[in-house]
């Protein structure tokens, strides 16, 4: 297995190599066709939270009327009336401005909109949706506009795959986005508000267990290493001006649990760096009120020790001081919060791994994969 810091350097190289391009994806609603459309995987279907964001401009005063039009940023199963999620403008037949963003569990649609104003998408403008189980959120510009109760659940199906810059093609063109898109992100677990702020302004091209489309000259993930097929015409234009950063962690090995919609995945919420007060490493796709907390390490294992059934990715014998208990929330999400001081020095580097008492595991444990992050 390649060594995690290996990693690390290979994808810093990459963001130092694309850092010139800073481009996007331009579209335009009632021509033809035009889309990416990413083949199926587990990944891009979150199991109970996820987040949505994106750099985007809409014109709404080109977008046709008298027939009904649904711009859309992103879909998740394109099949008519069977959408997993979306994120779209509900323009319909006379061009409503009310962005949209709705998914779809075992309690049936649930969405959140946002009313807007002519032109106000006009300009570069960052838009982020969440759910967590409890709530669906929307934020322009790292702010909350929107928020709905939800009823909860998993997303009700895994079916079909992710389509990025269109809808359903039933009606040649009429979901087809209206402006552009740059920097599209999707995770499986709901970010913050602090998160959300720490990254809108950063152009990531990875981020561990989350679908990152940096959009400068590819269409290319990286960070789950899935490429699209290219649909129509989808032309690269001038992109926002964003700076090019690495957020500093990267997940390894494999999970200890035999619950299959249940993978402990790890990642991190915001940038690993000096300051960051609202830094926390998270695991996702864990059950639901489990208890049980997170070992730090300062070096990794390549080869997984064995012990009560569940693999260690971290070398027991450089272990740090024990962290509070983490408990698994109702989206199937864990925090450990670990705030960064300011003074920290660059390039130190952790490795970290989720443990938590669940009968998922042979022996009643299961344990995350392993997540090591450095300071940047």
């Amino acid at each position: 297995m390649t060594h995690p810091l290996a990693r690390i350097c290979l994808l810093g190289s990459i963001i130092a190599t694309c850092a010139t391009s800073q481009q996007a994806i331009q579209l335009v609603t009632g021509g033809t066709d035009d889309h990416l459309d990413f083949p199926a995987d587990s990944r891009t279907i979150p199991d109970r939270e996820m987040t949505v964001e994106c750099w985007m401009t809409y014109d709404d005063s080109t977008v046709p009327t008298g027939s009904s039009y649904w711009p859309t940023i992103c879909r998740h199963n394109v099949t008519p009336g069977a959408e997993n999620y979306f994120l779209r403008v509900q323009a319909g037949s006379t061009n409503n401005l009310v962005l949209t963003f709705k998914i779809v569990t075992g309690q049936g649609g649930q969405s959140v909109s946002y009313n807007f104003v002519p032109g106000e998408f006009a300009a570069w403008t960052h838009v982020a949706a969440t759910y967590d189980n409890r709530d669906l959120t929307l934020y322009i510009n790292g702010m909350p506009v929107g928020t709905t109760p939800a009823s909860g659940g998993n997303l009700a199906s895994t079916s079909g795959f992710l389509r990025v810059g269109n809808g359903d093609d039933s009606t040649a063109g009429h979901e087809v986005w209206n402006g552009e898109i740059d920097e599209f992100r999707i995770w499986p677990f709901a970010r913050t508000q602090a998160e959300i702020l720490d990254t809108m302004n950063a152009s990531l091209l990875v981020a561990p267990s989350a679908l990152v489309l940096s959009l400068d000259g590819l269409y290319d993930d990286f960070s789950l290493g899935l490429t699209p097929t290219v649909s129509g015409t989808v032309p690269f234009v001038a992109g926002n001006a964003l700076t090019p950063v690495a957020i500093g962690g990267v997940d390894y090995g494999q999970p200890s649990t035999t619950c299959t919609r249940h993978q402990l995945g790890t990642s991190v919420g915001s940038t690993a760096a000096p300051g960051n007060a609202d830094f926390a490493l998270i695991c996702y796709d864990a059950r639901v009120g489990r208890t049980g907390g997170v070992f730090l390490a300062t070096q990794p294992l390549a080869t997984p020790l064995n012990f009560f059934g569940v693999d260690f990715w971290v070398d027991v014998g450089t272990l740090l001081p024990a962290q509070p208990p983490a408990t698994v929330g109702s989206g199937g999400t864990a925090r450990r919060s670990l705030p960064i001081p300011a003074g920290t020095p660059s390039g130190l580097q952790l490795h970290a791994q989720f443990l938590f008492l669940d009968d998922c595991g042979s022996m009643g444990l299961v344990a995350s994969k392993g997540l090591t992050f450095t300071i940047q």
